[in-house]
């Protein structure tokens, strides 16, 4: 695995560990504004269910549209640290 991996998945459980639970679209935009790489939603959903520090909650978060005019919304998982 690659360096920078480990390390942005370090930090992702500093959010974690700090905030309890975050939807993924908070986590992707810390990682994103720290690292300037950054990954996709897609790759992010994709290293957080595959690595065992993490559990996607029953729970849904509503996001916004990025337009930002309200007319549409979507949910978005929201991840926790297993216990």
């Amino acid at each position: 695995m690659a360096r920078t991996k480990i390390r942005e998945r370090n930090y992702i459980v500093t959010l974690l560990t700090e905030k309890e639970k975050l939807s993924t679209a908070e986590i992707l935009e810390a990682v994103n504004s720290r690292y300037t790489w950054g990954f996709t939603p897609y790759q992010l959903g994709n290293i957080m269910a595959k690595d065992r520090r993490f559990k996607k909650l029953d729970e849904m978060a509503r996001v916004e549209s990025l337009a930002g005019d309200g007319s549409k919304s979507y949910k978005q998982a929201m991840w926790a640290l297993k216990d």
